[in-house]
Protein backbone atom coordinates (compact mmCIF):
# COMPACT_ATOMS: atom_id res chain seq x y z
CA UNK A 1 0.00 0.00 0.00
CA UNK A 2 1.32 3.38 -1.01
CA UNK A 3 2.33 5.75 1.75
CA UNK A 4 -0.26 8.44 2.46
CA UNK A 5 0.91 12.01 2.11
CA UNK A 6 -1.26 13.20 4.97
CA UNK A 7 -2.98 10.89 7.42
CA UNK A 8 -6.38 12.59 7.67
CA UNK A 9 -7.69 10.13 10.23
CA UNK A 10 -4.70 10.59 12.51
CA UNK A 11 -4.94 14.36 12.20
CA UNK A 12 -8.64 14.24 12.87
CA UNK A 13 -8.22 12.07 15.94
CA UNK A 14 -5.60 14.43 17.26
CA UNK A 15 -7.43 17.61 16.40
CA UNK A 16 -11.03 16.83 17.32
CA UNK A 17 -10.72 14.65 20.39
CA UNK A 18 -12.95 15.92 23.19
CA UNK A 19 -11.15 16.99 26.32
CA UNK A 20 -12.29 15.14 29.39
CA UNK A 21 -12.42 16.98 32.70
CA UNK A 22 -10.42 15.61 35.56
CA UNK A 23 -7.67 14.14 33.38
CA UNK A 24 -3.99 14.65 33.92
CA UNK A 25 -3.31 18.32 33.06
CA UNK A 26 -0.20 17.30 31.13
CA UNK A 27 -2.22 15.00 28.84
CA UNK A 28 -4.81 17.72 28.32
CA UNK A 29 -2.11 20.27 27.44
CA UNK A 30 -0.59 17.76 25.01
CA UNK A 31 -3.95 17.34 23.30
CA UNK A 32 -4.38 21.08 23.08
CA UNK A 33 -1.00 21.38 21.40
CA UNK A 34 -1.91 18.55 18.99
CA UNK A 35 -5.18 20.24 18.13
CA UNK A 36 -3.47 23.57 17.49
CA UNK A 37 -0.91 21.93 15.18
CA UNK A 38 -3.58 20.01 13.26
CA UNK A 39 -5.87 23.03 12.96
CA UNK A 40 -2.97 25.10 11.67
CA UNK A 41 -2.01 22.42 9.14
CA UNK A 42 -5.55 22.15 7.78
CA UNK A 43 -5.96 25.93 7.66
CA UNK A 44 -2.70 26.34 5.73
CA UNK A 45 -3.67 23.56 3.35
CA UNK A 46 -7.16 25.00 3.06
CA UNK A 47 -5.85 28.48 2.25
CA UNK A 48 -3.70 27.00 -0.51
CA UNK A 49 -6.66 25.00 -1.83
CA UNK A 50 -8.97 28.03 -1.87
CA UNK A 51 -6.27 30.04 -3.62
CA UNK A 52 -5.83 27.29 -6.21
CA UNK A 53 -9.57 27.04 -6.75
CA UNK A 54 -9.79 30.82 -7.27
CA UNK A 55 -6.93 30.69 -9.75
CA UNK A 56 -8.63 27.84 -11.64
CA UNK A 57 -11.83 29.89 -11.78
CA UNK A 58 -9.97 32.95 -13.11
CA UNK A 59 -8.44 30.91 -15.92
CA UNK A 60 -11.82 29.35 -16.69
CA UNK A 61 -13.39 32.81 -16.78
CA UNK A 62 -10.65 33.97 -19.15
CA UNK A 63 -11.46 31.03 -21.41
CA UNK A 64 -15.16 31.92 -21.26
CA UNK A 65 -14.46 35.55 -22.12
CA UNK A 66 -12.17 34.66 -25.02
CA UNK A 67 -14.57 32.00 -26.37
CA UNK A 68 -17.43 34.51 -26.43
CA UNK A 69 -15.45 37.23 -28.22
CA UNK A 70 -15.80 37.99 -31.92
CA UNK A 71 -12.24 36.77 -32.52
CA UNK A 72 -12.66 33.47 -30.66
CA UNK A 73 -11.71 31.36 -33.69
CA UNK A 74 -8.35 33.14 -33.83
CA UNK A 75 -7.73 33.57 -30.11
CA UNK A 76 -8.39 29.90 -29.32
CA UNK A 77 -6.71 28.47 -32.40
CA UNK A 78 -4.53 25.59 -31.25
CA UNK A 79 -1.08 26.18 -32.71
CA UNK A 80 1.97 24.12 -31.96
CA UNK A 81 3.62 27.32 -30.85
CA UNK A 82 1.69 30.14 -29.25
CA UNK A 83 2.34 33.31 -31.33
CA UNK A 84 3.00 35.21 -28.09
CA UNK A 85 5.69 32.76 -26.96
CA UNK A 86 9.16 34.36 -27.20
CA UNK A 87 11.37 31.36 -26.42
CA UNK A 88 10.42 28.37 -28.58
CA UNK A 89 11.11 29.69 -32.09
CA UNK A 90 14.57 31.08 -31.23
CA UNK A 91 15.50 27.66 -29.77
CA UNK A 92 14.32 25.88 -32.92
CA UNK A 93 16.15 28.36 -35.18
CA UNK A 94 19.30 27.84 -33.08
CA UNK A 95 19.11 24.05 -33.52
CA UNK A 96 18.50 24.52 -37.25
CA UNK A 97 21.56 26.74 -37.49
CA UNK A 98 23.69 24.20 -35.59
CA UNK A 99 22.36 21.38 -37.78
CA UNK A 100 23.18 23.24 -41.01
CA UNK A 101 26.68 23.95 -39.69
CA UNK A 102 27.22 20.27 -38.88
CA UNK A 103 25.85 19.29 -42.30
CA UNK A 104 28.32 21.54 -44.09
CA UNK A 105 31.12 20.07 -42.03
CA UNK A 106 29.99 16.52 -42.84
CA UNK A 107 30.02 17.34 -46.56
CA UNK A 108 33.06 19.52 -46.94
CA UNK A 109 35.12 18.97 -43.81
CA UNK A 110 38.75 17.95 -44.06
CA UNK A 111 39.51 14.48 -42.82
CA UNK A 112 37.28 11.41 -42.34
CA UNK A 113 37.33 11.67 -38.54
CA UNK A 114 36.11 15.26 -38.66
CA UNK A 115 33.27 14.43 -41.05
CA UNK A 116 32.30 11.44 -38.89
CA UNK A 117 32.02 13.67 -35.80
CA UNK A 118 29.92 16.17 -37.78
CA UNK A 119 27.54 13.42 -38.95
CA UNK A 120 27.16 12.31 -35.32
CA UNK A 121 26.39 15.92 -34.39
CA UNK A 122 23.77 16.10 -37.16
CA UNK A 123 22.14 12.95 -35.77
CA UNK A 124 22.14 14.33 -32.21
CA UNK A 125 20.58 17.66 -33.21
CA UNK A 126 18.00 15.94 -35.43
CA UNK A 127 17.03 13.76 -32.45
CA UNK A 128 16.55 16.89 -30.32
CA UNK A 129 14.38 18.51 -33.00
CA UNK A 130 12.30 15.34 -33.43
CA UNK A 131 11.77 15.20 -29.68
CA UNK A 132 10.86 18.90 -29.62
CA UNK A 133 8.29 18.38 -32.37
CA UNK A 134 6.79 15.35 -30.55
CA UNK A 135 6.45 17.48 -27.40
CA UNK A 136 4.72 20.26 -29.32
CA UNK A 137 2.30 17.79 -30.90
CA UNK A 138 1.55 16.38 -27.43
CA UNK A 139 0.87 19.89 -26.16
CA UNK A 140 -1.37 20.59 -29.15
CA UNK A 141 -3.44 17.41 -28.57
CA UNK A 142 -3.70 18.03 -24.82
CA UNK A 143 -4.84 21.61 -25.44
CA UNK A 144 -7.70 20.28 -27.55
CA UNK A 145 -8.77 18.05 -24.62
CA UNK A 146 -8.42 20.93 -22.16
CA UNK A 147 -10.69 23.13 -24.25
CA UNK A 148 -13.25 20.33 -24.33
CA UNK A 149 -13.18 20.18 -20.51
CA UNK A 150 -13.47 23.97 -20.28
CA UNK A 151 -16.48 23.89 -22.62
CA UNK A 152 -18.07 21.23 -20.43
CA UNK A 153 -17.54 23.32 -17.32
CA UNK A 154 -19.24 26.39 -18.80
CA UNK A 155 -22.13 24.24 -20.06
CA UNK A 156 -21.22 24.16 -23.74
CA UNK A 157 -21.12 21.08 -25.96
CA UNK A 158 -17.73 20.47 -27.48
CA UNK A 159 -17.96 20.05 -31.24
CA UNK A 160 -14.86 17.88 -31.25
CA UNK A 161 -16.16 15.47 -28.63
CA UNK A 162 -18.49 12.56 -29.28
CA UNK A 163 -19.59 12.86 -25.65
CA UNK A 164 -20.92 16.40 -26.06
CA UNK A 165 -20.14 17.86 -22.66
CA UNK A 166 -16.88 16.61 -21.12
CA UNK A 167 -16.50 17.29 -17.40
CA UNK A 168 -13.59 17.12 -15.05
CA UNK A 169 -13.44 14.61 -12.22
CA UNK A 170 -14.67 16.01 -8.91
CA UNK A 171 -11.74 14.26 -7.22
CA UNK A 172 -9.10 16.31 -9.04
CA UNK A 173 -6.70 18.49 -7.06
CA UNK A 174 -7.49 22.19 -7.77
CA UNK A 175 -3.93 22.74 -9.03
CA UNK A 176 -4.48 20.08 -11.68
CA UNK A 177 -7.72 21.71 -12.82
CA UNK A 178 -5.89 25.04 -13.01
CA UNK A 179 -3.42 23.44 -15.41
CA UNK A 180 -6.34 22.33 -17.60
CA UNK A 181 -7.95 25.78 -17.83
CA UNK A 182 -4.63 27.60 -18.22
CA UNK A 183 -3.76 25.29 -21.10
CA UNK A 184 -7.24 25.76 -22.61
CA UNK A 185 -7.13 29.58 -22.68
CA UNK A 186 -3.64 29.69 -24.21
CA UNK A 187 -1.76 31.38 -21.35
CA UNK A 188 0.27 28.25 -20.59
CA UNK A 189 1.54 28.32 -24.17
CA UNK A 190 3.26 31.62 -23.37
CA UNK A 191 5.25 29.95 -20.57
CA UNK A 192 6.70 27.07 -22.60
CA UNK A 193 10.39 26.58 -23.24
CA UNK A 194 12.72 23.79 -24.42
CA UNK A 195 15.49 22.23 -22.38
CA UNK A 196 18.73 21.04 -23.97
CA UNK A 197 17.11 17.72 -24.97
CA UNK A 198 14.09 19.23 -26.70
CA UNK A 199 11.71 18.45 -23.81
CA UNK A 200 9.08 21.12 -23.13
CA UNK A 201 9.28 22.95 -19.82
CA UNK A 202 6.69 25.18 -18.12
CA UNK A 203 7.14 27.95 -15.56
CA UNK A 204 4.98 27.20 -12.49
CA UNK A 205 4.18 28.52 -9.02
CA UNK A 206 2.92 31.83 -10.33
CA UNK A 207 0.00 33.66 -11.86
CA UNK A 208 -0.59 36.38 -14.43
CA UNK A 209 -0.72 39.86 -12.89
CA UNK A 210 -1.12 43.37 -14.29
CA UNK A 211 1.96 45.53 -13.60
CA UNK A 212 3.31 48.88 -14.81
CA UNK A 213 6.55 48.62 -16.80
CA UNK A 214 9.35 51.18 -16.96
CA UNK A 215 7.51 52.93 -19.81
CA UNK A 216 4.41 53.46 -17.67
CA UNK A 217 2.47 50.85 -19.66
CA UNK A 218 0.17 48.26 -18.07
CA UNK A 219 1.37 44.78 -19.04
CA UNK A 220 0.46 41.24 -17.99
CA UNK A 221 3.37 39.46 -16.32
CA UNK A 222 3.72 35.99 -14.80
CA UNK A 223 4.80 36.53 -11.18
CA UNK A 224 5.04 34.33 -8.05
CA UNK A 225 1.61 33.61 -6.54
CA UNK A 226 2.78 33.67 -2.93
CA UNK A 227 3.65 29.98 -2.62
CA UNK A 228 7.36 30.48 -3.13
CA UNK A 229 9.68 31.24 -6.01
CA UNK A 230 8.86 30.41 -9.62
CA UNK A 231 9.96 26.95 -10.69
CA UNK A 232 10.39 25.12 -13.99
CA UNK A 233 8.66 21.76 -14.54
CA UNK A 234 8.93 19.35 -17.43
CA UNK A 235 5.66 19.44 -19.35
CA UNK A 236 5.45 15.66 -19.61
CA UNK A 237 5.74 15.38 -15.81
CA UNK A 238 2.89 17.83 -15.07
CA UNK A 239 -0.42 16.59 -13.71
CA UNK A 240 -3.64 17.67 -15.37
CA UNK A 241 -7.18 17.16 -14.11
CA UNK A 242 -8.73 13.95 -15.41
CA UNK A 243 -12.21 13.60 -16.85
CA UNK A 244 -15.21 12.26 -14.98
CA UNK A 245 -16.02 8.56 -15.24
CA UNK A 246 -19.40 7.86 -13.55
CA UNK A 247 -19.23 4.05 -13.81
CA UNK A 248 -19.74 3.55 -10.07
CA UNK A 249 -22.72 5.93 -9.93
CA UNK A 250 -24.36 4.37 -13.01
CA UNK A 251 -23.86 0.82 -11.72
CA UNK A 252 -25.32 1.61 -8.30
CA UNK A 253 -28.34 3.27 -9.96
CA UNK A 254 -28.83 0.24 -12.23
CA UNK A 255 -28.75 -2.10 -9.25
CA UNK A 256 -31.12 0.23 -7.36
CA UNK A 257 -33.57 0.26 -10.29
CA UNK A 258 -33.53 -3.54 -10.49
CA UNK A 259 -34.14 -3.86 -6.76
CA UNK A 260 -36.98 -1.31 -6.93
CA UNK A 261 -38.68 -3.31 -9.68
CA UNK A 262 -38.28 -6.51 -7.71
CA UNK A 263 -39.54 -4.91 -4.49
CA UNK A 264 -42.83 -4.00 -6.18
CA UNK A 265 -43.19 -7.31 -7.98
CA UNK A 266 -45.85 -9.90 -7.19
CA UNK A 267 -43.26 -12.39 -5.94
CA UNK A 268 -40.37 -10.38 -4.48
CA UNK A 269 -37.06 -11.88 -3.49
CA UNK A 270 -36.28 -11.82 0.23
CA UNK A 271 -33.45 -9.44 1.01
CA UNK A 272 -31.61 -12.23 2.77
CA UNK A 273 -31.35 -14.03 -0.57
CA UNK A 274 -30.11 -10.90 -2.36
CA UNK A 275 -27.57 -10.14 0.35
CA UNK A 276 -26.33 -13.72 0.46
CA UNK A 277 -25.81 -13.99 -3.30
CA UNK A 278 -24.71 -10.52 -4.36
CA UNK A 279 -23.07 -8.69 -1.46
CA UNK A 280 -19.60 -10.10 -2.07
CA UNK A 281 -19.86 -9.35 -5.78
CA UNK A 282 -20.87 -5.75 -5.08
CA UNK A 283 -17.93 -5.31 -2.71
CA UNK A 284 -15.72 -6.85 -5.39
CA UNK A 285 -17.01 -4.41 -7.99
CA UNK A 286 -16.25 -1.35 -5.82
CA UNK A 287 -12.78 -2.72 -5.18
CA UNK A 288 -12.12 -3.50 -8.85
CA UNK A 289 -12.80 -0.11 -10.50
CA UNK A 290 -9.81 2.04 -11.35
CA UNK A 291 -8.77 5.00 -9.23
CA UNK A 292 -10.28 7.63 -11.51
CA UNK A 293 -13.67 5.87 -11.48
CA UNK A 294 -13.65 5.50 -7.71
CA UNK A 295 -12.52 9.10 -7.08
CA UNK A 296 -15.27 10.34 -9.41
CA UNK A 297 -17.94 8.81 -7.17
CA UNK A 298 -16.17 9.40 -3.86
CA UNK A 299 -15.98 13.15 -4.44
CA UNK A 300 -18.78 13.66 -6.99
CA UNK A 301 -21.60 11.51 -5.61
CA UNK A 302 -24.81 11.14 -7.59
CA UNK A 303 -26.35 13.26 -10.35
CA UNK A 304 -29.76 14.90 -10.47
CA UNK A 305 -32.46 12.65 -11.91
CA UNK A 306 -33.42 15.39 -14.36
CA UNK A 307 -29.96 16.73 -15.22
CA UNK A 308 -26.35 15.64 -15.34
CA UNK A 309 -25.22 18.02 -12.60
CA UNK A 310 -23.60 16.34 -9.61
CA UNK A 311 -25.01 16.67 -6.11
CA UNK A 312 -21.82 17.00 -4.07
CA UNK A 313 -23.66 16.63 -0.77
CA UNK A 314 -24.40 13.00 -1.74
CA UNK A 315 -20.70 12.18 -2.10
CA UNK A 316 -18.94 9.93 0.43
CA UNK A 317 -16.26 12.64 0.82
CA UNK A 318 -18.85 15.22 1.91
CA UNK A 319 -20.48 12.77 4.32
CA UNK A 320 -17.07 11.81 5.70
CA UNK A 321 -16.11 15.39 6.49
CA UNK A 322 -19.59 16.29 7.66
CA UNK A 323 -19.47 13.76 10.49
CA UNK A 324 -16.41 15.58 11.80
CA UNK A 325 -17.83 19.06 11.30
CA UNK A 326 -21.36 18.74 12.63
CA UNK A 327 -22.61 19.77 16.02
CA UNK A 328 -26.31 19.07 15.62
CA UNK A 329 -28.74 18.38 12.80
CA UNK A 330 -31.77 19.62 14.66
CA UNK A 331 -32.96 23.15 15.62
CA UNK A 332 -33.30 23.74 19.32
CA UNK A 333 -37.10 24.08 19.02
CA UNK A 334 -37.07 27.70 20.17
CA UNK A 335 -36.37 29.28 16.83
CA UNK A 336 -32.66 29.06 17.31
CA UNK A 337 -29.89 26.50 16.91
CA UNK A 338 -27.29 24.86 19.05
CA UNK A 339 -24.40 26.85 17.65
CA UNK A 340 -23.78 30.40 16.53
CA UNK A 341 -22.41 29.15 13.18
CA UNK A 342 -25.60 28.05 11.41
CA UNK A 343 -25.91 26.93 7.81
CA UNK A 344 -28.37 24.86 5.84
CA UNK A 345 -28.48 22.44 2.94
CA UNK A 346 -31.15 22.47 0.24
CA UNK A 347 -32.32 19.01 -0.75
CA UNK A 348 -31.90 18.92 -4.55
CA UNK A 349 -34.95 16.69 -4.98
CA UNK A 350 -37.48 18.11 -2.54
CA UNK A 351 -36.15 21.65 -2.44
CA UNK A 352 -36.56 21.66 1.34
CA UNK A 353 -34.05 23.38 3.60
CA UNK A 354 -32.35 21.30 6.25
CA UNK A 355 -30.71 23.44 8.92
CA UNK A 356 -27.39 22.29 10.24
CA UNK A 357 -25.00 23.57 12.86
CA UNK A 358 -21.27 23.42 12.24
CA UNK A 359 -18.39 23.54 14.59
CA UNK A 360 -17.10 27.11 14.90
CA UNK A 361 -15.08 28.03 11.85
CA UNK A 362 -15.94 24.78 10.13
CA UNK A 363 -18.19 23.78 7.26
CA UNK A 364 -18.15 23.92 3.44
CA UNK A 365 -16.16 26.86 2.13
CA UNK A 366 -14.11 27.42 5.28
CA UNK A 367 -10.35 27.02 5.19
CA UNK A 368 -10.51 24.08 7.61
CA UNK A 369 -13.06 22.25 5.46
CA UNK A 370 -11.20 22.89 2.21
CA UNK A 371 -7.97 21.86 3.91
CA UNK A 372 -9.40 18.51 4.93
CA UNK A 373 -11.03 18.05 1.50
CA UNK A 374 -7.68 18.69 -0.20
CA UNK A 375 -5.95 16.32 2.21
CA UNK A 376 -8.55 13.71 1.33
CA UNK A 377 -7.76 14.11 -2.37
CA UNK A 378 -4.12 13.31 -1.57
CA UNK A 379 -4.96 9.97 0.07
CA UNK A 380 -4.52 6.44 -1.16
CA UNK A 381 -7.63 5.17 -2.95
CA UNK A 382 -6.03 2.06 -4.37
CA UNK A 383 -7.72 -1.32 -4.32
CA UNK A 384 -8.21 -2.76 -0.82
CA UNK A 385 -7.91 0.70 0.74
CA UNK A 386 -10.06 1.58 3.75
CA UNK A 387 -11.96 4.14 1.67
CA UNK A 388 -13.11 1.49 -0.80
CA UNK A 389 -14.25 -0.82 1.96
CA UNK A 390 -16.17 1.99 3.66
CA UNK A 391 -17.92 3.06 0.44
CA UNK A 392 -18.90 -0.51 -0.42
CA UNK A 393 -20.32 -1.02 3.07
CA UNK A 394 -22.26 2.27 3.13
CA UNK A 395 -23.72 1.92 -0.38
CA UNK A 396 -24.80 -1.68 0.19
CA UNK A 397 -26.53 -0.59 3.39
CA UNK A 398 -28.31 2.16 1.41
CA UNK A 399 -29.49 -0.42 -1.14
CA UNK A 400 -30.72 -2.69 1.65
CA UNK A 401 -32.62 0.06 3.45
CA UNK A 402 -34.17 1.30 0.20
CA UNK A 403 -35.31 -2.20 -0.76
CA UNK A 404 -36.84 -2.92 2.64
CA UNK A 405 -38.63 0.44 2.65
CA UNK A 406 -40.20 -0.24 -0.76
CA UNK A 407 -41.19 -3.73 0.32
CA UNK A 408 -42.92 -2.34 3.40
CA UNK A 409 -44.86 0.14 1.25
CA UNK A 410 -45.89 -2.61 -1.19
CA UNK A 411 -46.96 -4.94 1.62
CA UNK A 412 -49.10 -2.19 3.14
CA UNK A 413 -50.86 -1.57 -0.18
CA UNK A 414 -51.39 -5.31 -0.64
CA UNK A 415 -52.83 -5.58 2.86
CA UNK A 416 -55.32 -2.79 2.20
CA UNK A 417 -56.41 -4.34 -1.09
CA UNK A 418 -56.74 -7.77 0.50
CA UNK A 419 -58.91 -6.45 3.33
CA UNK A 420 -61.15 -4.69 0.85
CA UNK A 421 -61.57 -7.89 -1.14
CA UNK A 422 -62.37 -9.96 1.96
CA UNK A 423 -64.95 -7.41 3.01
CA UNK A 424 -66.69 -7.81 -0.30
CA UNK A 425 -65.84 -4.37 -1.57
CA UNK A 426 -65.27 -0.93 -0.22
CA UNK A 427 -66.47 -0.07 3.25
CA UNK A 428 -66.62 3.22 5.03
CA UNK A 429 -66.62 6.72 3.50
CA UNK A 430 -66.14 6.82 -0.27
CA UNK A 431 -65.97 9.40 -3.03
CA UNK A 432 -66.35 9.27 -6.81
CA UNK A 433 -63.22 10.03 -8.83
CA UNK A 434 -63.39 9.65 -12.60
CA UNK A 435 -66.52 7.54 -12.34
CA UNK A 436 -64.88 5.11 -9.90
CA UNK A 437 -65.77 4.68 -6.24
CA UNK A 438 -62.67 5.27 -4.10
CA UNK A 439 -62.45 4.50 -0.40
CA UNK A 440 -61.37 7.17 2.03
CA UNK A 441 -58.33 5.08 2.99
CA UNK A 442 -57.24 4.77 -0.65
CA UNK A 443 -57.80 8.47 -1.15
CA UNK A 444 -55.63 9.36 1.83
CA UNK A 445 -52.79 6.97 0.93
CA UNK A 446 -52.76 7.39 -2.86
CA UNK A 447 -54.54 10.56 -3.95
CA UNK A 448 -53.90 13.01 -1.10
CA UNK A 449 -50.05 12.97 -1.36
CA UNK A 450 -50.23 13.57 -5.10
CA UNK A 451 -52.73 16.41 -4.63
CA UNK A 452 -50.34 17.97 -2.11
CA UNK A 453 -47.48 17.60 -4.61
CA UNK A 454 -49.48 19.41 -7.32
CA UNK A 455 -50.62 22.09 -4.89
CA UNK A 456 -47.25 22.82 -3.26
CA UNK A 457 -44.50 21.51 -5.53
CA UNK A 458 -40.82 21.75 -4.67
CA UNK A 459 -38.12 22.29 -7.29
CA UNK A 460 -36.80 18.96 -8.51
CA UNK A 461 -39.48 16.93 -6.72
CA UNK A 462 -40.99 13.92 -8.52
CA UNK A 463 -44.15 11.99 -7.75
CA UNK A 464 -46.21 9.13 -9.19
CA UNK A 465 -49.88 9.85 -9.78
CA UNK A 466 -52.67 7.43 -8.75
CA UNK A 467 -53.00 6.41 -12.42
CA UNK A 468 -49.31 5.64 -12.63
CA UNK A 469 -47.68 8.56 -14.47
CA UNK A 470 -44.49 10.14 -13.14
CA UNK A 471 -44.50 13.92 -12.84
CA UNK A 472 -41.48 16.12 -12.05
CA UNK A 473 -41.51 19.79 -11.07
CA UNK A 474 -38.53 21.68 -12.44
CA UNK A 475 -37.89 25.23 -13.54
CA UNK A 476 -41.38 26.24 -12.38
CA UNK A 477 -43.24 23.70 -14.57
CA UNK A 478 -44.60 20.18 -14.30
CA UNK A 479 -43.13 17.64 -16.72
CA UNK A 480 -44.70 14.26 -17.52
CA UNK A 481 -45.05 11.70 -20.29
CA UNK A 482 -48.72 11.06 -21.02
CA UNK A 483 -47.99 8.83 -24.00
CA UNK A 484 -46.46 11.34 -26.41
CA UNK A 485 -43.09 11.96 -24.85
CA UNK A 486 -42.23 14.22 -21.92
CA UNK A 487 -43.87 17.66 -22.07
CA UNK A 488 -44.53 20.60 -19.78
CA UNK A 489 -48.04 20.82 -18.29
CA UNK A 490 -49.91 23.09 -15.97
CA UNK A 491 -50.99 21.98 -12.54
CA UNK A 492 -54.63 21.58 -13.58
CA UNK A 493 -53.57 19.96 -16.83
CA UNK A 494 -51.90 17.10 -14.99
CA UNK A 495 -54.75 16.87 -12.50
CA UNK A 496 -57.25 16.28 -15.34
CA UNK A 497 -55.44 13.06 -16.20
CA UNK A 498 -56.34 11.67 -12.75
CA UNK A 499 -59.75 13.43 -12.50
CA UNK A 500 -58.74 15.38 -9.39
CA UNK A 501 -58.99 19.01 -10.53
CA UNK A 502 -61.86 19.63 -8.13
CA UNK A 503 -59.66 18.64 -5.17
CA UNK A 504 -57.01 21.27 -5.90
CA UNK A 505 -57.00 24.76 -4.36
CA UNK A 506 -58.68 27.14 -6.75
CA UNK A 507 -56.29 29.63 -8.26
CA UNK A 508 -56.49 31.87 -11.27
CA UNK A 509 -54.33 30.43 -14.04
CA UNK A 510 -53.76 31.71 -17.52
CA UNK A 511 -54.79 29.46 -20.37
CA UNK A 512 -51.75 27.83 -21.97
CA UNK A 513 -51.09 25.63 -24.94
CA UNK A 514 -49.99 22.83 -22.66
CA UNK A 515 -53.27 22.90 -20.73
CA UNK A 516 -55.27 22.93 -23.93
CA UNK A 517 -53.45 19.85 -25.05
CA UNK A 518 -54.30 18.03 -21.84
CA UNK A 519 -57.93 19.20 -21.92
CA UNK A 520 -58.46 17.39 -25.21
CA UNK A 521 -56.57 14.37 -24.02
CA UNK A 522 -58.52 11.06 -23.90
CA UNK A 523 -57.11 8.74 -21.23
CA UNK A 524 -58.73 5.70 -22.84
CA UNK A 525 -56.71 6.25 -26.00
CA UNK A 526 -53.50 6.27 -23.97
CA UNK A 527 -54.59 3.06 -22.27
CA UNK A 528 -55.15 1.47 -25.67
CA UNK A 529 -51.76 2.62 -26.84
CA UNK A 530 -50.10 1.33 -23.67
CA UNK A 531 -51.81 -2.07 -24.08
CA UNK A 532 -50.67 -2.39 -27.67
CA UNK A 533 -47.09 -1.49 -26.80
CA UNK A 534 -46.97 -4.22 -24.15
CA UNK A 535 -48.61 -6.76 -26.49
CA UNK A 536 -46.04 -6.01 -29.19
CA UNK A 537 -43.20 -6.53 -26.72
CA UNK A 538 -44.64 -9.86 -25.56
CA UNK A 539 -45.29 -11.21 -29.06
CA UNK A 540 -41.72 -10.38 -30.10
CA UNK A 541 -40.39 -12.81 -27.50
CA UNK A 542 -43.16 -14.84 -25.73
CA UNK A 543 -40.63 -17.19 -24.15
CA UNK A 544 -38.89 -14.36 -22.31
CA UNK A 545 -42.24 -13.22 -20.91
CA UNK A 546 -42.97 -16.79 -19.72
CA UNK A 547 -46.47 -17.13 -21.23
CA UNK A 548 -48.05 -20.19 -22.90
CA UNK A 549 -49.82 -20.42 -26.25
CA UNK A 550 -53.34 -20.01 -24.86
CA UNK A 551 -52.34 -16.91 -22.92
CA UNK A 552 -50.77 -15.35 -26.00
CA UNK A 553 -54.07 -15.83 -27.91
CA UNK A 554 -55.97 -13.85 -25.27
CA UNK A 555 -53.64 -10.88 -24.95
CA UNK A 556 -55.92 -8.47 -26.76
CA UNK A 557 -58.81 -9.22 -24.41
CA UNK A 558 -56.76 -8.70 -21.25
CA UNK A 559 -56.99 -5.57 -19.14
CA UNK A 560 -54.18 -3.06 -19.07
CA UNK A 561 -53.55 -4.00 -15.45
CA UNK A 562 -53.12 -7.71 -16.32
CA UNK A 563 -50.73 -6.86 -19.17
CA UNK A 564 -48.75 -4.59 -16.86
CA UNK A 565 -48.49 -7.46 -14.37
CA UNK A 566 -47.03 -9.73 -17.08
CA UNK A 567 -44.57 -7.00 -18.03
CA UNK A 568 -43.67 -6.41 -14.38
CA UNK A 569 -42.89 -10.11 -13.88
CA UNK A 570 -40.67 -9.96 -16.95
CA UNK A 571 -38.85 -6.89 -15.57
CA UNK A 572 -38.31 -8.70 -12.27
CA UNK A 573 -36.49 -11.48 -14.09
CA UNK A 574 -34.40 -8.93 -15.93
CA UNK A 575 -33.76 -6.79 -12.88
CA UNK A 576 -32.06 -9.51 -10.95
CA UNK A 577 -29.76 -10.30 -13.83
CA UNK A 578 -26.21 -9.13 -13.15
CA UNK A 579 -25.74 -5.42 -13.63
CA UNK A 580 -22.10 -5.73 -12.87
CA UNK A 581 -19.69 -8.30 -14.19
CA UNK A 582 -19.51 -11.41 -12.07
CA UNK A 583 -22.93 -11.31 -10.40
CA UNK A 584 -24.48 -14.80 -10.51
CA UNK A 585 -27.76 -15.35 -12.32
CA UNK A 586 -30.91 -15.85 -10.32
CA UNK A 587 -32.46 -19.30 -10.25
CA UNK A 588 -36.25 -19.19 -10.38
Amino acid sequence: MARQVIDVDAMGRAGYTAYRKGEDPRIERQRQVQKAVVDTAFNVLGSLAIGAAKKANRHLQKYRDVSESQTASLDLKIDKINPKNTKLKPKILGWKKDYDKAARCASFGIGGSKRSKCRAEMKRIMGIMHNANANLELYQANTKNSQAFANGKIGRDDKNSEQGKMRLNEGNHPDHDTNVYEQANGTMGMLLDFDENGDLTVIRNGDWQEVINDKGEKVSTYLPDGRGALRVDRYKDMKFGKGEDPLVEKTIKEIEAGLKSDAYSKDPIPWEYIGQNHKDNFYGFINSVDNNQFRDFFFGGFSHEFSSNRINTTSPAYKYLKTRAMVDDVPDGQGGYTNDKVNYEVDPITGQKKFISWKPGYGPGTTAWEGEMTALKMQNFDKDSEFRQAVAQDQWLELENGYKKLRAEKEEKDRIQKNQALDGGIEGPTRMIGGVQVSDMTFQTSYAPYIEFLSNPKEGQSYQSPRGIYATYKNGKFYADLGEGEKAYTRDGLAKFDYIVSFLPQVETASTKEEEEVSTYNPSEVDKKAKQEIINKIMNDPTAYDIDFNTSRNLTTMSLERLQEIESNYKVRQAIKPTIKGLPKRDF
